[in-house]
């Protein structure tokens, strides 16, 4: 117990001390706020710690006397940065607010001044709030005016910025929500066969019926169906220029299934003929095993179809193909079914299960053809998401 003592007793004094060196620590460094919180911390558990006093007193002065010369400093420029004057008035009322929620301080130190200066910041801080505002709104509505989606953009975030002053102000939403629709970048892909193909109908409509938002980014958006009201800033275009119908294939197969079954029983022999008795003098009997054969005649319809293009991808400021690529997309219908003749108790699940499908009738070519516009219209979203970077 005695070994003990000395580590209960540096744990403790640790605890109690730690807040104090945590505010040092902060003052060292030269981050006045951090060790104003920290030694506010302490000093409302133990107002007369002197050396807590101090780091608190210091740190308040030097970072009072930084934050007002950076404050004369910008409201004497003839443009000032109001957003950095607004960061300090803000600074300097949350300072004071800290040390004004402090008990009565009880310095050990005759000479230690705690009578801080308080300012009321409240004017100020409005003052220097709108403006920022009124600086950010100024800045977004030269940006917007410059036109184009990118000076849009950067409209945008200044409205934001000061609406985030400010979200009560709905002049200011407004202004922000408009230039984000400005400074969205709107891309169509659109699909076209070319003179010499014929495609069933709804054939478009169901290969672009994809989650194009899935692609979309925050100043992305894609469009699958021309509208006139959207000035569109690159073009997907998809030009189909083949699809292929395969010949209706019926292959044919043919294979035995055999199994061993039980088939009845038969006495159990001695060597001499006699049959074999247990001992209570009752004969003895075994099963009969026989082998029995199922042929099969398994067929395989199997028709295929194909649609091959080309995807073009192209911006409307720029003679620049981004993208010149084949794409396909296949659809196959496969389907079996068999006959058997024999014993069907030899068949296996797998052979059952054929026999037990009928014949059916082959898709007709353009049932095909749509079956195809699933798989195309996915080879068009992977190609579009492939290049979905140089839509900017």
């Amino acid at each position: 117990m005695k070994k003990l003592l000395p580590i209960f007793v540096t744990a403790f004094l640790t605890l109690l001390l730690s807040g104090c060196y945590s505010a040092q620590k902060s003052y060292e460094r030269g981050d006045y706020d951090t060790a104003i919180t920290l030694a506010a911390k302490k000093l409302r558990k133990k107002p007369d710690d002197q050396k807590t006093i101090d780091i608190l007193v210091n740190s308040w002065e030097i970072a009072n006397r930084v934050d007002k010369e950076d404050l004369n400093r910008q409201l004497s420029s003839s443009n000032p940065d109001w957003e950095k004057v607004f960061i300090i008035y803000t600074r300097l009322d949350n300072r004071q607010r800290i040390v004004m929620q402090l008990p009565k301080l009880k310095p050990s130190n005759p000479q230690t001044d705690v009578d801080f200066k308080f300012e009321d910041y409240g004017s100020a801080l409005n003052n220097a709030k709108q403006n920022a505002i009124q600086n950010l709104s100024n800045k977004g509505d030269e940006a917007l005016n410059k036109g184009g989606r990118f000076n849009a953009r950067a409209a945008y975030d200044y409205y934001m910025k000061a609406y985030g002053y400010d979200n009560s102000n709905s002049y200011l939403k407004t202004k922000a929500d408009n230039a984000f629709m400005m400074g969205l970048t709107h891309v169509l892909v659109q699909l076209a066969p070319s003179g010499q193909v014929s495609l069933p109908e709804n054939f478009v409509k169901q290969t672009l019926d994809k989650k194009w938002t899935n692609l979309e980014s925050n100043w992305l958006r894609l469009h699958n169906i021309f509208q006139g009201n959207f000035a569109y800033h690159y073009y997907v275009d998809v030009m189909i220029n083949a699809v292929t119908v395969s010949p209706e294939r019926v292959a044919e197969t043919s294979y035995v299934e055999t199994k061993k079954i039980e088939d009845g029983w038969e006495y159990i022999k001695n060597p001499d003929g006699s049959v074999k008795t247990d001992s209570a003098g009752n004969k003895l009997k075994q099963p009969v095993y026989r082998d029995i054969t199922a042929n099969v005649r398994k067929f395989t319809m199997t028709k295929d179809a194909t649609v091959n293009g080309i995807t073009v991808i192209y911006g409307i400021d720029s003679d620049k193909k981004y993208a010149n690529d084949a794409i396909y997309g296949t659809f196959s219908f496969n389907y079996s079914y068999a006959t058997a003749t024999g014993d069907s108790r030899a068949l296996s699940k797998t052979s059952q299960d054929l026999v037990n499908k009928k014949p059916v009738n082959f898709p007709f070519n353009n049932d095909m053809i749509m079956g195809a516009s699933t798989n195309f219209g996915n080879a068009i979203y992977d190609k579009v998401n492939q290049y979905k970077s140089v839509f900017q």
